[in-house]
């Protein structure tokens, strides 16, 4: 099973912070309405306690891009702080302009879901050391055909929001396989046509989730094996991973659970197939 550290996984004591404020301490009784504070109050005073922890660890947060990234999405004011002023956006048709970055933050919302995806040119790319002094997360909308790339560079020790880029999907360097995996995702006749015969997967066992069952299925059987399928706006985040023209694997990560599924997809004769999955 491949693993890696999962940057939502970070800095726990945050997360404690924020959950604590919405429970009861030591089973007492809950206060009444008109005895609690505004539940407003409660939210902004955990926000607050984050946004402190968060400043503490300031230190340590540029160890990783991982690690940098959760604060950056957490924390308002550390957010402001790493943009490199002014902002550039690139637009589709070439232009360049500075970018209000006043609601900024609220860009970033599509990396706070139930989980986040990463494409990589093979499995071997998941787990690799990142050591590049740049990394570009994609904000794709596959209903619409767009990307809104952000580029954050390594300055000084220090990551930032370097410049923002829009195109379509083409834009990527993978846009054969995303307008293919737009359809596959939706479509559930097409998404049978292009599975292929057979699947390798490796899953949990369901009664010993320390082993793994490994093997492979026909393709009418993937329909109870599938998990629910990255739609819509999804996210790759490119740490320098390169691709080929005949492969792409795609990493679906958890952001509450650290579970991951990995879709593995092959362009053959037929065109794109799902070859492989694995959780």
């Amino acid at each position: 099973m491949l693993m890696r550290m999962k940057w939502l996984g970070v800095l726990p004591v945050i997360l404690t912070i924020a959950l604590s404020a919405c429970r009861n301490e030591g089973g007492r009784k809950a206060p009444s309405v008109e005895e609690s504070e505004p539940i407003d109050t409660l939210l902004t005073d955990s926000v607050s306690e984050m946004e402190e922890e968060i400043e503490e660890t300031v230190d340590r947060i540029d160890g990783t891009f991982d690690d940098f990234l959760y604060a950056f999405i957490h924390s308002r004011r550390f957010f402001y702080k790493r943009i490199r002023y002014p902002l550039t956006l690139h637009k589709i048709d070439g232009e360049e302009i500075s970018m209000e970055t006043s609601n900024l933050h609220d860009e970033f919302t599509f990396l706070e879901g139930d989980y986040y995806t990463v494409l990589y040119g093979d499995v071997h790319q998941i787990g690799e050391e990142h050591k590049d002094s740049t990394v570009r997360i994609e904000r794709i909308d596959l209903d619409n055909g767009v990307v809104r790339s952000f580029l954050f560079c390594r300055e000084e020790g220090e990551w930032r929001l370097c410049r923002v880029q829009d195109g379509g999907l083409d834009m990527t360097g993978l846009g054969d396989f995303l307008n293919f995996y737009s359809r596959f995702s939706t479509d559930s006749l097409f998404q049978m046509q292009h599975v292929a015969q057979p699947v390798s997967i490796s899953i949990i066992d369901p009664d010993d989730d320390s082993m793994y069952i490994e093997g492979t299925i026909d393709a009418e059987q993937w329909g109870s094996f599938c998990p629910e399928l990255p739609r819509g706006v999804i996210s790759n985040i490119r740490y320098g991973q390169g691709y080929g023209a005949y492969q792409v694997v795609m990493e679906k990560c958890g952001t509450a659970n650290g579970l991951q599924d990995i879709f593995t997809f092959q362009r053959e004769g037929r065109g794109w197939q799902l070859t492989a999955y694995e959780n």
